[in-house]
């Protein structure tokens, strides 16, 4: 691909947390075993190919956002400074409603949020001017995650209102349920990412025919839509 090619790009590659185990109570099995993790000695290495070809990828004045892990903060932002990213230290939250998740309820506390780096290439203006760093959607239930990272769609749509402007190409170099691709049709955006999973990927072909036909699956029977409070 060519240099300056897209407007918005989502970062979330594999935590190198041992994720699949730890979410294994929370997500339907197959999700998890299905998950595909990066050993943690190779772990830099690998943030730093990827994030340089999304900084190269990526045209001027636009942002990026990037999932991480809190065990890697320093690492992630060191390795996104160096690609070229802006990054803001104060990493923003997707604080989930209700209960949080943890592998060992009896011992651990539930973990309700999740983190990203807002980044920027050049000096982007907000879509949505002086928006919170707080952004909060309930998540998707287990039994419903095609993929063991799975977010809602509430929650990508949002993030388009406040990074993305009409008529911007999307990058997500990690697809993986293919939520936030789903979310920018929503929006009338176009975008286009990658993925490993072949089962994943025919499940999510499934999702997007789901969303033309107003929620309808393919046996006829609805899908109820949360509104994400």
């Amino acid at each position: 691909c060519r240099d300056d090619l897209v407007g918005f790009a989502e970062g979330d590659p594999p935590y190198a947390i041992m994720l699949n185990k730890r979410k294994s109570r929370n997500i339907d099995q197959d999700a998890a075993d299905r998950y595909n993790e990066i050993n943690p000695v190779e772990y830099p290495a690998f943030l730093r190919v990827v994030s340089k070809e999304v900084y190269r990828l990526l045209k001027d004045s636009t942002f990026c956002v990037w999932w991480f892990g809190f065990e890697w903060y320093q690492t992630v932002r060191t390795v996104l400074e160096e690609a070229g990213f802006k990054v803001s230290s104060v990493p923003a939250i997707w604080v989930k409603s209700g209960a949080g998740q943890t592998a060992s309820p009896d011992t651990m506390l539930g973990s309700s949020y999740e983190a990203f780096f807002v980044c920027r290439k050049g000096n982007p203006a907000l879509r949505t001017a002086g928006r919170s760093n707080v952004f909060q959607f309930s998540p998707v239930a287990g039994a419903k995650k095609i993929h063991a990272t799975e977010r809602p769609i509430e929650l990508m749509s949002e993030l388009f209102n406040t990074f993305v402007y009409p008529g911007m190409t999307i990058l997500v170099p990690f697809l993986g349920s293919g939520v936030t691709l789903r979310a920018a049709y929503k929006e009338g955006l176009v975008g286009f990412g990658y993925d490993l999973d072949e089962t994943v990927k025919r499940r999510f072909l499934a999702r997007v025919e789901e969303d033309q036909n107003g929620g309808e699956k393919m046996d006829g029977s609805k899908e109820r839509v949360s509104d994400g409070n």
